[in-house]
Parts: C-alpha cells; structure tokens; sequence
C-alpha cells in the first residue's frame, strides 16, 4: 500500500502437470511500501511521522546504530516541540537538525525510517542521485545493503540516471562480495518502438561500465 492505495498483483503460478496454471482473476495481495522522491526527501513531516513509528515501535536502537555508521559520535535522535527531527552528537554542545549534516545523510535517513518502520514490504526510491554527492552515494548504497541484512523481507528499489551512482552500487556490493543481491534493469526500445526491459547480471554490468556501453 502506497498513500493507503492498494497494488494488484497478477501472478502466474506453475503446477507439475500443465505449467500454466493460472491464479484466480481475483486474486490480490497488500504489499506495505514507501516512495520517495526529491519531494518527500526534504519533507520535513513525513520523516517525523516515520521517526514517530520507529520510537512507538521501540526501534530507535536500532536506527541510532545505523546512524553511527556514518558518525560514531551521534549518541541519539528525536523530535522536537516544533515536529522536526533532531540529532544528539556528541561534537555538538546541543542537540542539532537532521539537515546540519548534509542531503546524503537526509537521504540515508529517510530511507532508513522507511525501512524499519513496522511491516514495509518495500521501499521505491525515484532518481536516487539527485542532490549527491560522489561520497554521499557510496554511503547511501552502504546504508541501503546494512539494511537489508537485517531486513531480509524487505525490497529495496531505486531509479537513476548517473553512471556514478550506478559504478557506486556495484562496487560497494561487489566489494562486500555482495553483488549477488543486486538486479539491474533497463528500460529501452526496440526496433518497433516497443518498450522491452533488459536485465544485466553483476558481470554483464561491470563489462558495461567498463567499456561506456549505454545501460542508463
């Protein structure tokens, strides 16, 4: 469920006799999501309604772990009396805002909330690159691949346009020997002006990139 909108889901379900059993017409499944975009990214209330889940949840442990990853020296996070989030650090004489550390760390946050706030079946990123910088996007794909070892019921899917941020996905899973993990698709169109979809493996996308072959 995306904004308390349903998706539908047609599912084609193979049996040992016929291999093309079909599901019924009717059949439906509820998956929990989150979208975010350039909007939601800087959208100060949903980040705090998310937050607020986490700590009714008894999460924010979990989600202050995260945070140390990318400062060991933040000690907590919270909401303030004006609803916005705030972080306790421990180079900061007081407690500070989210913002004060860059959109790379606003990003990973977001995402984070995404993912540990109760029953999300996935999280939908579109045009992931924008605003980031070269090392924001080593530490975003660093924060999305520790979240899903401990969220293994959860999907993470992104969009982008930036070879950058692609080269940056595969080397960061690749050198945690996770590249097995990852999927990527392109869309594009072929002779007929038909859209296809194209699937690379890990090794299909790394000889891509390395001789510039268009993938985006």
């Amino acid at each position: 469920i995306i904004n308390n909108v349903k998706l539908l889901s047609g599912i084609i379900q193979n049996d040992t006799s016929s291999l093309k059993t079909k599901t019924a017409n009717n059949y439906q499944k509820a998956l929990k999501g989150h979208y975010l975009n350039n909007h939601t990214f800087f959208d100060n209330k949903s980040l705090t309604i998310l937050l607020s889940n986490i700590i009714s949840n008894r999460k924010k442990s979990g989600l202050v772990k995260f945070l140390k990853k990318f400062k060991p020296t933040i000690l907590d996070i919270a909401i303030d009396n004006y609803n916005k989030v705030i972080i306790e650090d421990k180079d900061f004489s007081e407690m500070v805002y989210a913002d004060t550390y860059g959109d790379g760390f606003v990003r990973a946050l977001h995402i984070y909330c995404s993912f540990m706030v109760q029953d999300t079946d996935f999280v939908l990123v579109d045009e992931l690159e924008n605003g980031l910088h070269l090392f924001s996007q080593d530490y975003i794909w660093e924060s999305v691949m520790n979240l899903l070892d401990v969220q293994e019921n959860t999907q993470f899917f992104a969009t982008t346009h930036s070879y950058d941020m692609i080269r940056s996905l595969l080397f960061t899973f690749k050198n945690n020997n996770r590249e097995n993990f990852i999927s990527f698709y392109r869309l594009q169109r072929n002779k007929k002006n038909i859209l296809k979809l194209v699937q690379y493996n890990p090794e299909e996308l790394q000889y891509a990139l390395k001789h510039n072959k268009e993938i985006r």
